[in-house]
């Protein structure tokens, strides 16, 4: 088990993806104010035997005239990835080309507008025009454990950022575990999304899926 700590500071307007070899991760703009979409898609079942991702995303928008949104200067997106080895993660930044700052690996692929990372060992710091890219690994992690579970997700939002998960599975359907109901659509079919409005959250709740396991908690 592999973790990257990642910290990306966006000066304007800007959009970040977070790419993972088993699926994509991205944050994106829609076409409503101070929303934000997150997708998490699975192409296929995974079949390492330790597979979890873990996000924490924590954005404070201002509003623009749609699509575009600006972040001040100053104000940081953090996001913490659990990457299991044998995965690549890829960090793409819109604007700016991609530079790396220190390293000390040679398994790095340095690409325009984005880093490619395959399997790197302790840290690297990069950087771009616009922001700073700083990607860390912490080492002896726990082991989660191995079961059925084939990816984890948990993510961290402000109220007033819409929230929507897509889980792409072969097989089941996706459940949610719920404690304010009327704030969740819910489409019993493989590959359904799951959206949430947190503009109007009460408590806390918790999204499943019976194959392919990808939770999400609001706080």
């Amino acid at each position: 088990m592999e973790t990257r700590k990642c910290i990306i500071p966006v000066l304007t307007a800007n959009r970040i993806a977070v790419s993972h070899a088993a699926g994509d991760i991205a944050v994106r703009e829609t076409d409503m104010d101070k929303k934000v979409i997150l997708f998490l898609k699975h192409e296929k079942p995974l079949t390492f035997p330790i597979d979890a991702i873990e996000i924490r995303e924590t954005l404070r928008l201002i509003s623009r005239t749609p699509p575009y949104y600006e972040w001040s200067q100053g104000e940081s997106v953090d996001l913490d990835i659990f990457v299991p080895l044998g995965f690549s993660v890829t960090i793409a930044h819109k604007q700016g080309d991609v530079f790396v700052h220190t390293t000390g690996e040679q398994n790095l692929e340095v690409k325009k507008g984005g880093i490619t990372s395959k399997g790197v060992r302790g840290c690297g710091r990069f950087h771009t025009h616009i922001g700073d890219i700083a990607i860390q690994q912490m080492r002896d992690m726990q082991k989660l454990q191995a079961s059925v579970r084939i990816g984890n997700i948990q993510v961290e939002i402000p109220r007033g950022i819409e929230l929507a998960v897509m889980a792409k599975t072969d097989v089941g359907r996706i459940q949610s575990n719920r404690k304010s109901s009327r704030n969740f659509m819910n489409q019993e079919e493989p590959g359904d999304v799951f959206s949430y409005n947190p503009l109007h959250a009460q408590g806390s709740a918790m999204f499943e899926t019976k194959k392919g396991d990808i939770s999400v908690w609001f706080a």
